[in-house]
């Protein structure tokens, strides 16, 4: 060890050692090769998603960047609806809102194709924030990427949720 640095033998020797006990309790990536949830990818088709017109926009197009396009015949459905509110959320002495919270869940339904019954569900939640400015074009433009980034948020909570419900699809 020179000047407080861990040469470059020791770290990968470090990281090993880490990473044995994972080994040995069946850890497995998400993604990877053979797993379940890669056997997802471009096997599910995303209905158009049911809430505000831009904010569903963007959470399915992050879900189909995600779960990868559907072939015409998909092996499942995935269906959801998003809710946003947006709240003040910092407040100056002259009642002027400076901060406001954009808060957000979204439900979802994994259904098997052509079966009458869902095979996964969930509800995830997540919220963001921006700030006001004098300008009120820039706090309105402010306001739109935080739906935008929620939305992504959102999508990418939506994805974890089926790919952790791949497991039991498989099973």
């Amino acid at each position: 060890m020179a000047n407080g640095l861990i040469s470059p033998d020791r770290r990968r020797l470090l990281l090993t050692a880490a990473l044995l006990p994972l080994a040995g309790c069946g850890f497995q990536p998400v993604y990877g090769e053979g797993s379940p949830a890669s056997d997802l990818l471009g096997q599910v088709a995303i209905a158009t998603v049911a809430g505000n017109a831009r904010t569903a926009y963007f959470m399915r197009e992050q879900l189909v960047r995600r779960l990868g396009r559907a072939p015409t015949d998909p092996a499942y459905n995935l269906r959801a609806g998003v809710e946003m509110t947006t709240r003040g959320a910092a407040i100056a002495q002259d009642n002027e809102i400076t901060r406001y919270s954009v808060l957000g869940n979204a439900e979802w339904e994994l259904w098997r194709s052509g079966t009458a019954e869902p095979v996964a569900t969930g509800l995830v939640e997540s919220a963001t924030s921006y700030s006001a400015t004098e300008s009120t074009f820039a706090t309105r433009t402010a306001g739109r990427d935080a739906e935008r980034r929620l939305a992504v948020d959102l999508a990418e909570r939506i994805v974890i949720g089926v790919s952790l419900a791949a497991a039991d699809l498989a099973a």
